[in-house]
């Protein structure tokens, strides 16, 4: 759990938005392995089942170690531009959820943007 855990499951309640669940057997899916298909579902039909949002993948921030070698490697000792300590990510089916999310995240007062990744050019 992180500050921006209220914010992130907000955000994909306002726009259908989704996550995704561990296995059946309490691990993780492996994305590279083609036999372990990852499971989304729906936050605003898991939000209230106490048992299914237990089983959702909310991730945890990036090590401290991880990010101090991150920033001296390949930030040149900047910590102004490790911006990948939260990880959380929202699946969207319908570019139009996707566009709903944006609109509410770049409208959040409490939130800057300072980069979007386009992972589907």
């Amino acid at each position: 759990y992180n500050l921006l855990s209220p914010l992130i499951s907000a955000w994909a309640e306002s726009s259908d938005g989704m996550f995704r669940l561990r296995k059946r057997d309490g691990g993780f899916y492996d994305a590279s392995s083609m036999d372990s298909e990852p499971v989304f579902v729906k936050w605003n039909d898991v939000k209230d089942d106490a048992a299914m949002v237990d089983q959702v993948m909310f991730p945890s921030l990036k090590r401290l170690g991880r990010a101090v070698e991150k920033m001296q490697r390949s930030y040149g000792h900047d910590p102004s531009k490790l911006l990948d300590i939260c990880r959380h990510s929202i699946t969207f089916a319908t570019v139009s959820d996707l566009t709903r999310a944006l609109g509410r995240i770049i409208t959040d007062d409490n939130v800057r943007v300072e980069r979007l990744k386009n992972r589907l050019s």
